[in-house]
């Protein structure tokens, strides 16, 4: 057994976070999962394993993200483009029978990444140093992603924009 907290992820049963990790770590013994930010959108929880290694799992809401593969498509190829540039990116880890996310029975679809230490989620913010830090990062990842070619990703955000 292991320890979970907060309300959120008092509803998803241990095992089920226990078993939804070893689809993408073999063998993984779950020390500690919580619910990580508040997402309006997909659920996150930062689950730490037994070895000490911590990851963010990540239901990821369908309802919305209709295309979940070319979704994760158009993520893998950012992260990449960006990585290339030797600067720090988002790592998604595949499952171990080699796909982007895990479906459940239940039609759930589940991603893994890496955990970086340190980061914090924030909703708002009345800190003018984390507004500043924010739209650099905004402007650094425009920045970061202006030589790649839109044709190489699906139309997403069109489709999502298009149904609001």
């Amino acid at each position: 057994m292991f320890y979970c907290k907060k309300e959120k992820l008092r509803d998803m049963k241990q095992m089920e976070i226990a078993q939804l990790m070893r689809e993408f770590v073999e063998n993984a013994k779950v020390k500690e999962a919580l619910p990580f930010g508040n997402g309006h959108i997909n659920d996150t929880y930062l689950v730490k394993l037994e070895n000490a290694k911590a990851y963010l799992l990540q239901r990821i809401n369908h309802n919305v993200f209709k295309d979940v593969q070319g979704m994760m498509n158009n993520i893998q190829k950012v992260t990449q483009h960006i990585a290339s540039k030797g600067k720090p990116s988002l790592h998604f880890y595949q499952t171990l029978e080699g796909k982007d996310f895990h479906k459940t029975a239940a039609g759930e679809y589940w991603r893994l990444m890496r955990f970086e230490p340190n980061t914090k989620s924030f909703e708002t913010t009345s800190s003018h140093q984390i507004a500043e830090d924010t739209g650099r990062a905004v402007a650094d990842f425009q920045i970061d992603i202006s030589d790649l070619n839109p044709k190489e990703l699906l139309l997403l955000i069109f489709k999502l924009i298009s149904r609001i």
